[in-house]
């Protein structure tokens, strides 16, 4: 399991490693639906900021599982990546509550990485709740997808 000792390892290694154009390259290698997904046109309504915190937050993501668990040994599918994430969005739907914080909950019953989705909501909550992002949904759903087809065989 994802501790948050290992996501704390894999900030501090990426604040004197930034992500470069090789690295990219070889996770696209790995896992090309994966990083397809991650720059998809599903998250082109992001705005700038929140795009670049979608994917630092998927980066991080991303090494966590590597620095736990090496590298994923089964590519993951675009089928894979699609079928979890109306899923997932069903999950979400399926409340009938506007609180970000009581959709999360719903996917600790469903996701194995504790640890990483309190990273994810912690890094998605805001200090003033009046400057909420508006697409904080769309990147939390998003993220935990990636994290679910990731863990898939584990």
């Amino acid at each position: 399991m994802i501790t948050w000792q290992t996501i704390d390892d894999v900030l501090i290694w990426m604040e004197s490693n930034p992500i470069s154009e090789e690295e990219i390259k070889k996770m696209q290698k790995s896992q090309p639906w994966l990083l397809a997904y991650a720059f998809s046109d599903t998250f082109d309504i992001l705005t700038d900021e929140e795009r670049d915190l979608f994917l630092f937050l998927f980066v991080v993501s991303y090494k966590s599982f590597q620095k736990t668990y090496g590298e994923l040994s089964t590519a993951i599918s675009e089928d894979d990546i699609g079928d979890c994430e109306e899923k997932l969005w069903g999950s979400w739907e399926e409340l009938d509550s506007k609180s970000f914080n009581v959709h999360v909950d719903v996917f600790y019953d469903t996701l194995k990485e504790s640890d990483l989705i309190d990273f994810l909501a912690d890094s998605l909550i805001t200090e003033n709740q009046e400057d909420i992002m508006a697409g904080r949904e769309l990147m939390f759903v998003g993220l935990c997808t990636c994290i679910e087809v990731m863990g898939r065989d584990l």
